[in-house]
């Protein structure tokens, strides 16, 4: 990752000059290009706290500070419960202080709390940006859910810069499939159920696949579906979720659009605690009635509290009764 300038080969070569400086005989790279330094969760990083808990290194030596981790949590356990419990010292060269004096141990705490507030910036920037797009209703593009495609309606100023303002609109035929998932849900209160029963009368997803529990989860969850009426208002309500719409906007027709319900974690994208979301009235025409839809959440919530057993084997339903 660049630095203000500095290009990983450029960092290199400074972390191996500085090495010299200080007679180390041997050292080794670790470089996690193209992973964010917001967490620990990186190949590299990993590799690192193997070889440091396996007595491979002395000293850990960095560019600057956040090139470890933005994270002032982590930066604290890295040094404090992994490095300092192996005797390993922590350098960075770009703040010119080590972990082996007292005053880098202070130091490294009052940088990792600026780092950390540097982050929780950038993070807040990107809210007020989630708040201004919630105001247009807009889809913000990627894989259409099933149900709807993308089409573009006009062009919009965001944050002083242009966008191209998209909506869903339904495909028929979707739309159907979608309406049979949620009513049979509500019927047979069973999401493997639910698998028996599209498997049963060959219902596929878009892409012609066969429905795994999993998938239809994510179809029954997806709040896309689901009208903006008082139902859903008061769902969201209760669950403490930041409504971004006023609540004339409910108007039992369109559908709802949430923002920053997803984030990008080891290369999977996952879902965001919902206390996280930040619900609008989206421009598209919702496909599930607030009731029906609330009522459908309560039957998965109530699923989660029951342990699913995997069939050890993918035999025939009459297997171990049809005798020949």
């Amino acid at each position: 990752m660049q630095v203000e300038g500095y290009s990983i080969d450029a960092q290199k070569e400074l972390l191996v000059n500085f090495a010299k400086s200080k007679e180390y005989s041997s050292y080794k790279f670790y470089i996690d290009g193209g992973y964010s330094g917001k967490d620990l969760n990186r190949p590299a990083i990993q590799e690192l706290m193997k070889d440091v808990e396996n007595h491979e290194i002395d000293t850990v030596i960095v560019f600057k500070l956040d090139r470890i981790s933005r994270s002032q949590r982590d930066t604290l356990y890295l040094i404090e419960e992994v490095f300092n419990k192996y005797n390993v010292g922590f350098i960075s060269v770009r703040e010119n202080f080590d972990t082996t004096s007292p005053f880098g141990k202070a130091m490294i705490g009052i940088l990792s709390v600026f780092a950390q507030l540097e982050r929780d910036t950038i993070a807040e920037r990107i809210r007020d940006n989630m708040l201004e797009l919630a105001k247009t209703g807009r889809w913000l593009g990627g894989m259409t859910p099933t149900g709807y495609k993308s089409k573009q309606i006009e062009n919009i100023t965001v944050d002083g810069k242009k966008r191209k303002l998209y909506k869903l609109s339904t495909i028929d035929n979707e739309v159907r499939i979608v309406k049979i998932l949620f009513d049979k849900m509500r019927e047979l209160k069973s999401q493997t159920k639910l698998e028996t029963y599209t498997i049963q009368h060959d219902i596929k997803t878009k892409n012609d696949k066969a429905y795994t529990r999993w998938g239809l989860k994510n179809i029954l969850i997806n709040p896309v579906y689901a009208i903006a009426d008082q139902d859903t208002l008061d769902y969201f309500r209760n669950l403490g979720v930041e409504i971004y719409a006023d609540e004339k906007e409910f108007d039992a027709i369109h559908g709802l659009m949430v923002y920053n319900k997803t984030e990008k974690k080891k290369n999977q994208v996952v879902r965001k605690d919902v206390n996280d979301w930040i619900v609008a009235v989206g421009k598209h025409k919702g496909i599930i009635s607030g009731k029906e839809w609330v009522e459908v959440q309560n039957l998965l919530d109530q699923n989660s509290d029951m342990k699913y057993r995997k069939p050890s084997t993918s035999n025939a339903l009459l297997s171990g009764i049809l005798r020949f």
